[in-house]
């Protein structure tokens, strides 16, 4: 049950993308915006992601509920 409720929260994601995002975004924490991401995923795993793809799947977990966003000053 559990395996198949992943699968689907994570249904038309890049699961691996998905996994490095989450993992870069908890290691930010406030910082986890675009550019912060991106580097931190290139530090981590030494490919980088683009930033539209970064935005695109941050979007797709907040729609699914895994992640949430707030809007900051600018």
């Amino acid at each position: 049950m559990l395996y198949r409720t992943a699968l689907t929260l994570f249904s038309g994601l890049d699961p691996e993308q998905a996994h490095r995002l989450a993992i870069a975004a908890l290691r930010l924490g406030k910082e986890a915006y675009g550019v912060p991401l991106a580097r931190e995923i290139e530090a981590q795993v030494g490919r980088g992601m683009a930033i539209a793809a970064i935005y695109s799947t941050l979007a797709r977990l907040e729609e699914r509920g895994l992640m949430t966003s707030e809007l900051g000053e600018p």
